[in-house]
């Protein structure tokens, strides 16, 4: 295992396609490209994604449906397609959730409910 591999274990992170981080420490982690955003995931990590005409929704970690009897794509698909966010109860799991709308105007990270899979972020503020 190398050592990008112990760093930020199980962790991920995510990147609009016109910013340039500075990711040397987990170049090697997995990547994805969704819409206008890059998504690195640590290599252990489980990467789920959902893709509808409404938008993408990417799970990283484990997530289960824990009541209700629909599946879990099918929740996602609700909470894409009409902000069901009461859907999210039927969610558990250690995960962050990443809602990326089709158009880009709109992303939402969550962890799980129970906040085992803690999300920092930083927002780049454009001057004006």
């Amino acid at each position: 295992m190398t050592n990008s591999s112990l760093s930020y274990r199980y962790g991920f992170a995510v990147y609009h396609k016109d910013s340039i981080p500075d990711l040397t420490e987990i170049n090697d982690w997995k990547r994805i490209k969704v819409s206008e955003y890059v998504i690195h995931f640590h290599p252990e990590v489980n990467m789920q994604m959902v893709e509808t005409k409404i938008g993408n929704a990417i799970i990283i970690g484990d997530a289960y449906v824990c009541k209700g009897k629909k599946d879990l794509k099918s929740i996602l698909e609700l909470m894409l397609k009409k902000e069901a966010w009461s859907e999210f109860d039927n969610i558990t799991g250690r995960f962050a959730l990443i809602l990326i709308s089709s158009n880009n105007d709109n992303v939402k990270i969550l962890h799980d409910p129970f906040g085992s899979r803690t999300v920092y972020y930083r927002q780049n503020i454009s001057p004006q």
